[in-house]
């Protein structure tokens, strides 16, 4: 009996280990406005080890945003990169440009669009991408996050002015990550059913 109790909080403490977090979850009801933002890290605190990729330091993030622009409301599921380079030789992220692919562990890939201002610098690079390309209809955007809470993402592809940088991600951040897009989902379907 006393095994058994081990293993079963062996294993809850596992999960909760791996357990994600919100880092931004705001609804704006006057003006429709929704953010959500899963946290970049495990802890209190941002650590190596928090890293998704196998090499480099890769800080991932998913998330969901919606506004009215006019009568029409705009939705966008997105991630949100915080790449530690070093290297200044590898030039910069264009802003607005489809210039991050992941591909899936099915060998399928997903273009994505950069959405947010450029912040690169001899050190980092940090932006957010749109889980479809410029100009796509959100139903692309839905299903590729869709596929993303059950498919997990093998390697990822920065394409740079001067070059593309790969970063492979490792099984247990595959897991991490799809968590991710479940934690966004989740927190919208119990918005919506209140």
């Amino acid at each position: 009996m006393k095994l058994r109790q081990i293993i079963f909080l062996l294993l809850l403490s596992s999960v909760t280990a791996t357990a994600q977090t919100l880092a931004v979850n705001t609804n704006d009801t006057k003006t429709g406005s929704r953010v959500i933002l899963t946290k970049s890290y495990k802890g209190k605190k941002a650590e190596v080890e928090d890293s998704v990729a196998n090499r480099g330091l890769v800080f991932f993030s998913a998330g969901y945003q919606s506004h009215h622009v006019g009568n029409n409301d705009i939705k966008t599921y997105f991630i949100d990169l915080n790449i530690y380079h070093h290297n200044n030789t590898i030039g910069c992220i264009r802003q607005s440009a489809n210039n991050l692919i992941l591909v899936l562990e099915d060998n399928s890939e997903i273009e994505c669009f950069q959405i947010s201002d450029t912040d690169c610098n001899q050190e980092e690079y940090k932006a957010a991408f749109a889980l479809s390309k410029k100009n796509s209809h959100f139903e692309e955007n839905e299903k590729n996050f869709k596929k993303l809470q059950t498919v997990g993402i093998s390697k990822i592809k920065l394409i740079t002015t001067e070059t593309t940088q790969e970063y492979k991600i490792g099984s247990k951040s595959r897991n991490y990550m799809k968590a991710n897009f479940e934690l966004v989902s989740k927190t919208l379907n119990s918005d919506s059913s209140k």
